[in-house]
């Protein structure tokens, strides 16, 4: 709200007295006004948008008087500096929660606001994460833009076995200071896996009966899980078998078959104990199992005494006879 104050500050009559404020559209004859006679008057003006962006509200008034065809005036003027208060937000989201597998497709919908009070320009919106970026050339006070972009889960998301988080960022310029407003959101998918592992060992036989016999082992490693295991290890030390499988994705098999030669001891023992082992890991985990084979050794115990002399006949007291005794194990396992 204005208020013109007019005043005759000569010392004659003025007619015709006019009062003008353009900016508020005001005109008004207020007709005769004496020497130091006053007339006040009130006018409105809405503010806009576009002096908002000005930052500055210039009124100029002006008012007319005549003494016959002589003419007097005068002007005057306001000036209203506008408080600026550029700002600007951000808010992001996605539409899953949660992921438990490459390939999975996650939908972005940015939305772009000015919640200052003036209009900014030459904005920018960018979401590195899914590549994306877009200018924001005006926004006016109180207007919002929105924009969609996606991400496709790779098997690297995967194998971190963390949240997906994607942070997107934008920035506007206050048309008149060249102010810079940033503001920046992010989203958050979690990564549900669960890391497991199997192993399984068979042997091609149930039994050995003798030393020096071969034993065909087959170990089937199977990827139990829901995440993608790396650098998974296996190992079978008795018959000295190292692998290293450097990615088994989940629900993947893969066979492994090594050999082992019985020992003497062995058959002695009575049976063969195989263990083997698997490791395998996450970004975030390790996960392990092992599995046993037992082959029996098939004990024999048996022995044959034999004993022979080198006379055929005795004809005379006092002769010598040698006697050979053979001891023979004719089983399959040492005798004490």
């Amino acid at each position: 709200t204005y208020t013109l104050t007019v005043t005759n500050t000569g010392n004659t009559t003025l007619t015709n007295v006019t009062i003008t404020d353009p900016l508020t559209n005001f005109n008004e004859n207020v007709g005769t006004l004496a020497p130091g006679q006053v007339v006040v008057r009130e006018t409105v003006y809405g503010v806009t948008q576009a002096d908002m962006d000005n930052g500055t509200i210039l009124n100029v008034a002006t008012v007319v008087g005549f003494k016959g065809q002589n003419q007097v005036s005068d002007e005057d003027d306001a000036v209203v500096t506008v408080e600026r208060d550029p700002a600007i937000s951000l808010t992001k989201t996605v539409d899953v929660e949660s992921v438990s597998a490459e390939g999975i497709v996650l939908n972005y919908t940015l939305v772009v606001k000015n919640t200052g009070n003036v209009t900014l320009s030459n904005g920018e919106l960018k979401d590195p994460k899914t590549r994306f970026g877009v200018p924001v050339v005006t926004l006016a006070p109180g207007e919002e833009i929105t924009f969609t972009t996606s991400y496709t889960v790779t098997i690297q998301d995967l194998l971190d076995g963390v949240p997906i988080v994607n942070i997107a960022n934008v920035q506007g310029v206050d048309v008149v200071t060249q102010q810079v407003v940033r503001a920046e959101a992010q989203a958050i998918v979690n990564v549900n896996l669960t890391p497991d592992i199997e192993i399984e060992k068979t042997a091609d036989v149930e039994s050995v009966n003798v030393a020096g016999q071969v034993i065909t082992y087959t170990l089937t490693v199977t990827n139990t899980g829901t995440a993608p295991l790396v650098n998974v290890e296996v190992n079978d030390p008795l018959t000295g078998f190292e692998e290293t499988i450097p990615l088994l994705w989940p629900g993947q098999v893969i066979d492994f078959t090594t050999t082992y030669e019985a020992t003497q001891e062995d058959i002695d023992a009575g049976e063969i104990v195989n263990v083997a082992s698997v490791v395998g890991y996450t970004n975030t985990a390790e996960v392990s199992d092992e599995a046993e084979e037992v082959v029996i050794a098939e004990q024999n115990a048996d022995i044959v005494i034999d004993i022979t002399d080198n006379e055929a006949d005795i004809t005379e007291e006092g002769e010598e006879i040698t006697y050979t005794i053979t001891v023979t194990n004719t089983g399959n396992v040492t005798l004490e």
